[in-house]
This record gives C-alpha cells, sequence and structure tokens, in this order.
C-alpha cells in the first residue's frame, strides 16, 4: 500500500508529559491515517529520514483503518522520472528529463495528430 505524509505537525506534550510528533497520511484507497512518534523511543530514529512533507512510503503497517503502526519501517518509494543519461563533453554525465508532450503534439498510431476537445 502507498501512503503519502500530508502533514507533519509541531512537537506537542501528551498527557503523561512525553513529547510526540503526529504525522499524518492520505492512504491509496484516499482515505487519511495518522501515526504519533515520540522523540524518546528507539523506532523514532527509524522515521527520521522519512519525515517529509509529500513522500510517498510503503512498508507501513496499519494498527486500526485510521492508525499507522509507529514500529512500522517506512521504506521511501522512488518516483518514476522519465528521462535519459547523457556524457557531457567533459566526460561528466547529466540527466536529462523528457518533457511531457503537450496534447496537440500526441499522435495516434494512425499517425494522426489528435484534435483537442473543447
Amino acid at each position: 500500500m502507498r501512503e503519502n505524509i500530508t502533514k507533519i505537525h509541531k512537537i506537542k506534550r501528551s498527557r503523561n508529559g512525553n513529547a510526540f510528533i503526529r504525522v499524518t497520511f492520505k492512504l491509496e484507497n484516499g482515505s487519511w491515517a495518522k501515526t504519533d512518534l515520540c522523540p524518546d523511543y528507539r523506532n523514532y530514529q527509524r522515521w527520521v529520514p522519512f519525515l517529509i512533507e509529500g513522500l510517498d512510503l510503503n512498508g507501513l503497517v496499519m494498527k486500526s483503518p485510521s492508525e499507522v503502526d509507529a514500529d512500522s519501517y517506512p521504506n521511501k518509494i522512488s518516483q518514476k522520472v522519465d528521462g535519459q543519461w547523457v556524457r557531457n563533453s567533459d566526460g561528466t554525465m547529466s540527466f536529462i528529463n523528457n518533457p511531457i508532450p503537450d496534447e496537440s503534439e500526441i499522435i495516434d498510431s494512425a499517425g494522426m495528430e489528435q484534435q483537442k476537445l473543447l
């Protein structure tokens, strides 16, 4: 399942005095979930590299339909990038993104340009 971090809240104090950070997610099915991370607990360290709003993750275990288990092992989902590596004149390599074609440039299988619908 794919989860997207939508918000990382500011650090708060719980009723028992522990500090925690609430993280909210948008799930692949469109619903939302949250987890609370406590910097004093060991599992917090595995989350630190992934605490970036907008990051897509997998590997999360659900405690309930709306709560992610903080003991999960998150993994970053690589974003698919369309492009190619090219060798520069000085011997270094650069990645060139392929441009997204304009709708008017899309050609169907018969080789005819598709018309934009108004």
